[in-house]
């Protein structure tokens, strides 16, 4: 008698309860998640001068254009630049700090960028331009950035219990990389940007979408964007892994079949990710479409609640830190909303709307009731044309990533139709800007 695969399902395991409970005494303030990286050394950070480690994060350009921020991981400081064993004090340390470097430095290999030396690779290289990127060595000649006591931050339930130290670069020596996929990943990266800046302002939102960068973005476009409640298309989260796995399958489904797919799509996934870089958003995306891949392959049935419960709760585990960052609350609290919107909305919807748009309407109605006492506690202000614009905006972005993901390919393979291929993802981009422009338009409510 042939054997028969039975499913199983998790809906004994109460992961939802032991999340909301977690959650509940994290933000109530009763328990505060230990924060692995904090700074530690047995200098005090005022006397600091000279720091070694290296870059853990992508760099962002600050809101006041002259430096970029970026997390270094820390292993050695001293009081004394250059170090020497004669003079100064000197100390291991470990944990990381925002380091604060001058703009000038960070783009001299940038295409366009007012510093940048990537037109002449012979003055570049004489003037040792080096690239920023996660996976650098640096040694660093720094102060330390005194907090600004006068300035007073708006707390909430929300609101970080953790500070982050804060040091501005002098001078930095680059000491080359923790490992060649490292100076890999960042050759890459640099690459991209010279592609997509060929490309304007279309290239610029494609490479936010595709890698995080927002350094080519529209400003204008950018603001619209958040005042039509659609922040969350420009970062990187679930609808990025959902299409590079949907792409993955078809993919591997017409090429080498079902079995290929399965192992296509995971690798694409964990590709994306590590060309783009962890953000808390899109670790919780990775997450739950590890666990969803996983619990398929043992034949389990889960509900999307379970994963998403379980999802919070490996990632306050591996990254306490991130339970207190705006991008992994909001991450959460639409996921959560749009499960709870499934429950009210979704009936009366399915009375006045095709299928199509109803499931659309109802899963951006559940996250917007969620998400909103977050937005409005966090930063002061809701967007309601956000529960609109996402139905119409999310999947013409979608399309607009596909087509310019296969445009980008296409122009690598044929350098020739560079051109061409660019004036036909500009068109496209002009869609989206303009009804993004028009959504922006409405008036938020502020609190």
């Amino acid at each position: 008698m042939p054997f028969k695969q039975k499913n199983f399902s998790l809906s004994f395991i109460p992961v939802e309860l032991a999340a909301i409970t977690i959650a509940l005494l994290i933000y109530s303030g009763l328990c505060t998640p230990v924060n692995r990286t904090t700074f530690l050394s047995l200098l005090p950070s005022k006397s600091i001068t000279y720091i070694e480690g290296v870059i853990v994060s992508n760099p962002v350009k600050t809101s006041s254009q002259r430096y970029y921020s970026m997390e270094l991981k820390t292993s050695y400081t001293s009081t004394h630049f250059p170090p020497q064993w004669d003079k100064g004090v000197f100390s291991k340390s470990t944990g990381t700090i925002l380091l604060l470097v001058n703009t000038k430095e960070v783009e001299g290999l940038f295409p366009g960028k007012l510093y940048s030396n990537s037109k002449n690779t012979a003055r570049g290289a004489a003037r040792n331009v080096e690239i920023y990127e996660k996976g650098a060595k640096l040694k660093v000649n720094t102060n330390w950035l005194q907090p600004d006591s006068t300035q007073i931050q708006k707390k909430s339930i929300f609101s970080s219990p953790y500070t982050k130290t804060v040091f501005i670069a002098k001078d930095i020596e680059h000491c080359g990389w923790i490992s060649m996929l490292a100076k890999t990943r960042a050759q890459s990266r640099l690459i991209f940007r010279r592609i997509l800046f060929l490309w304007g302002d279309a290239g610029g939102l494609l490479l936010a979408l595709l890698s995080g960068t927002r350094e080519y973005t529209n400003q204008t476009l950018s603001e619209a964007f958040r005042n039509a409640g659609l922040a969350h298309i420009l970062a990187l989260s679930g609808m990025h892994l959902s299409l590079f796995a949907g792409l993955a399958k078809k993919i591997g489904t017409h090429t080498g079949g079902k079995k290929f797919s399965t192992f296509l799509a995971p690798l694409l996934i964990i590709l994306f990710v590590w060309f783009a870089g962890i953000s808390p958003s899109l670790f919780r995306a990775l997450l739950c479409t590890y666990i969803g891949m996983i619990a398929s392959l043992c034949y389990i049935n889960t509900r999307f609640s379970a994963v998403l419960a379980l999802s919070f709760l490996l990632q306050v585990s591996f990254f306490p830190q991130d339970a207190f960052s705006a991008a992994f609350i909001l991450s959460y609290g639409a996921l959560g909303g749009i499960i709870i919107g499934e429950k009210i909305f979704l009936t009366i919807n399915n009375r006045f709307f095709p299928t199509c748009i109803s499931s659309g309407l109802t899963a951006s109605q559940g996250a917007q009731l969620c998400t909103a006492p977050i937005t409005a506690s966090l930063f002061g202000s809701i967007m309601p044309i956000g529960i609109i614009s996402s139905v119409i905006i999310s999947p013409l972005a979608s399309v607009f990533l596909v087509f310019g993901l296969c445009c980008i390919l296409l122009a690598m393979a044929v350098p020739v139709l560079m051109q061409p291929l660019g004036y036909a993802v500009q068109f496209l981009y002009s869609i989206v800007e303009y009804l993004v422009l028009f959504f922006a338009q409405f008036p938020k409510i502020s609190f």
